[in-house]
């Protein structure tokens, strides 16, 4: 990912960690999204890219 879509990725990590505050079952969900959110900013931070692998 280049730096637009990672910007754009953190977006939609931040809509899911505003979406999901309920369940058990719905912190996982905001976990990961914090995790993924915090290694987009550090691709960014790091001038890196992502690549995404699978289906």
């Amino acid at each position: 990912m280049y730096r637009e879509e990672i910007n754009e990725l953190i977006g939609i990590c931040d809509g899911v960690i505003n979406k999901y505050k309920g369940e058990d079952k719905e912190q996982k969900v905001r976990r990961f999204a914090k995790e993924l959110k915090f290694f987009c900013i550090e691709a960014l931070q790091r001038k890196k890219h992502i690549f995404a692998i699978g289906d």
